[in-house]
């Protein structure tokens, strides 16, 4: 049984989309290598359920934009219910917060532990969410330019 590396970019919260293109690919659990290309979580209907999924069924990831949003607002929720006085910078999102909500401190963790790259040295690829620096070698490379670069 040949082992194939797949890889999905922008889930964005959509959970039976996600599972359908499981199905539709056959991802094999165990033997297939499944990597989400960051964007976890914002616009779709169940972002925590993503997250669940995805650990759920042994995926790895990195950190896209949204995901690295979500956990900022997440510390500035907790430094604002730890200081009554703290004001969040963040405009309001209540998907995001409702989202937060959902979330569990395991998952946090995984969210907050993912890799801005994943190295695919038998297929002499790198994946990252949105790129790099060029020029810059990988190892000084920025985690907003890997999260955030359109250009």
């Amino acid at each position: 049984m040949v082992k194939r590396t797949i890889v999905v970019g922008d889930v964005h919260g959509c959970l039976d989309e996600f599972r359908a293109l499981m199905n539709r690919v056959d991802y094999r659990q165990g033997i297939d290598r499944l990597i989400v290309a960051g964007d976890l979580v914002d616009r779709g209907p169940d972002s925590a359920g993503v997250v669940r999924y995805t650990m759920e069924i042994g995926a790895e990831a990195v950190q896209g934009n949204h995901d690295a949003k979500l956990l900022r607002r997440r510390k500035h929720m907790l430094k604002a219910s730890a200081n009554p006085n703290y004001r969040n910078p963040m405009y309001p999102d209540t998907d995001q917060e409702h989202t937060i909500s959902q979330l569990g401190d395991s998952e946090i963790a995984w969210l907050e532990g993912l890799p801005f790259y994943i190295d695919l040295p038998e297929c002499n690829a790198l994946v990252v969410h949105a790129g790099f620096a060029p020029g810059v070698p990988l190892h000084r490379q920025n985690k907003e330019t890997m999260t955030m670069v359109r250009f």
